[in-house]
């Protein structure tokens, strides 16, 4: 059975593809930079929206309602930067940011992308006579030979290299093509390296490196997708709610009656979700729902619809709409 690095070979040994770490190194990080600017910019702005949008109300008005209702705002919008939500997507973010530092350090000490250096891999000087490249060829074939490293993945192709490196330089029509063209074959070829690492030839990284490889085309990327995505499949093309949509279709006709229309707006999806705050704005709800105006409006019976249905809107709409006074406290 062929193991895993054999699927990174070719059929013939000279035409062995190389691993380039550099080059790798390169590319990851220019992925990752293209990704992350725009993806943290993203996010500390929808951080800091909430702050923002009290900084443009500020100083529209002066009296002590709204000046009182604007502090409670910007302490709200305080407290929305460090919700569950966002700090883990900072930790994500961070986490991301970590990966890209790490590139960083590995490209700022690479001086350049890897390059065939025939005098630089029999490591000898430029102006090495011929006897010199002989002699300390075969004192590097004897310690690289693929049958002297058989732990090392890699063996195989370095032993490649450096025999292409002494044919280069022994051979005089080679030598000029290579100082001339760059390679020993002339004008028109070229080498092809793939820009990955080289531990991922180790046997020891074969499986870690398929799982990992696995849980992100798996979960990652379809988790991203699903959480980026859901919202959208449950509205049509003008952006209403699937659901809400459902439910005025229902109820709006021409038989409606206008003192129920407070009673299907907080009926809606995104009403409903208005959860109470804390225990203030409880004792202030229940305050309101005292009010006998508002406790005529309210549903008398318990159908499965208004059963399990979340009052704060509705009351806070027909707060509104009688002028209670409990509805103008900073709390809401």
């Amino acid at each position: 059975m062929s193991s895993f690095s054999d699927n990174f070979k070719r059929d013939s040994e000279e035409d062995m593809l190389e691993y380039d770490d550099s080059a790798f190194y390169y590319f990851s990080i220019s992925i990752l930079s293209f990704i992350l600017i725009p993806v943290t910019y993203y996010q500390v702005a929808q951080m800091l929206q909430g702050q923002f949008s009290t900084e443009i109300t500020k100083g529209q008005c002066k009296c002590t309602a709204c000046t009182a209702r604007l502090n409670v705002k910007q302490r709200q919008a305080r407290a929305s930067i460090f919700t569950t939500k966002n700090l883990f997507k900072v930790a994500c973010l961070g986490l991301v940011w970590y990966v890209w530092y790490l590139n960083a350090v590995k490209v700022a000490s690479i001086e350049s992308l890897q390059s065939f250096d025939p005098f630089a891999i029999l490591d000898v000087p430029n102006d090495a006579t011929q006897r010199d490249i002989k002699k300390q060829y075969r004192k590097l074939s004897l310690s690289m030979h693929p049958d002297k490293n058989p732990d090392n993945p890699l063996a195989v192709q370095e032993f490649i290299r450096l025999t292409r490196a002494y044919n280069i330089l022994t051979d005089e029509t080679a030598f000029e093509n290579f100082k001339k063209y760059g390679n020993p074959d002339g004008p028109g070829s070229y080498n092809v390296g793939i820009a990955m690492p080289r531990f991922l030839l180790e046997q020891d990284n074969q499986v870690l490196f398929l799982c990992v490889a696995f849980f992100i085309l798996l979960v990652v990327i379809p988790g991203l997708i699903y959480y980026n995505f859901m919202e959208d499949t449950q509205r049509d093309e003008g952006g209403v709610h699937l659901e809400n949509k459902k439910h005025y279709g229902a109820k709006l006709n021409e038989n409606m009656l206008v003192k129920n229309m407070p009673l299907m707006l907080a009926q809606s999806i995104e009403m409903q979700a208005m959860g109470a705050k804390n225990q203030e704005e409880v004792a202030l709800l229940k305050k309101i729902k005292e009010n006998e105006e508002i406790a005529d409006l309210l549903p008398k019976t318990n159908s499965s619809k208004t059963a399990k249905m979340n009052l704060k809107p509705l009351l806070l709409l027909l707060a509104h709409c009688l002028r209670d006074d409990n509805v103008r406290n900073p709390i809401f």
